[in-house]
């Protein structure tokens, strides 16, 4: 099942980020996606589709940010519980950060509980 949410999810963000790559608009840009100014509006945001994309902004900032804490927690929880050496530790949080770059937050956390379902199947030595 999780294998079907990773694979949606990466399709969601391939789609997405086409359709901002494509764009002729100037409103529409990765810079002006990723990358929060200080107003809290659109200087344009006389149209409720300037404000909706002010909104998305700044919820899609927040969500990255989530994702990463909540994944990077959950690594160090395995960690922390013995079920996984420090350097597998290091390497799935390498891995995990890397992926939110690649395939969106959203596919990096189906990918990273994948991961983490399948290790919590292995034995565990001195358990």
């Amino acid at each position: 099942m999780l294998n079907i949410v990773f694979g949606l999810c990466f399709i969601v963000h391939l789609a997405t980020t086409y359709w901002i790559s494509s764009s002729s608009s100037d409103i529409v840009s990765f810079s002006r996606l990723l990358i929060p100014t200080y107003e809290v509006a659109e200087p344009r945001a006389d149209t409720i589709a300037a404000f909706m994309f002010t909104i998305l902004r700044w919820d899609h900032l927040f969500t990255i940010i989530a994702f990463w804490v909540y994944g990077s927690f959950s690594v160090l929880t395995m960690r922390g519980s013995g079920i996984i050496t420090s350097m597998s530790a290091i390497k799935a949080f390498g891995a995990f950060t890397l992926a939110q770059l690649a395939t969106g937050p959203g596919a990096a956390l189906m990918g990273l509980w994948l991961w983490r379902e399948k290790t919590m199947r292995l034995p565990v030595p001195g358990r």
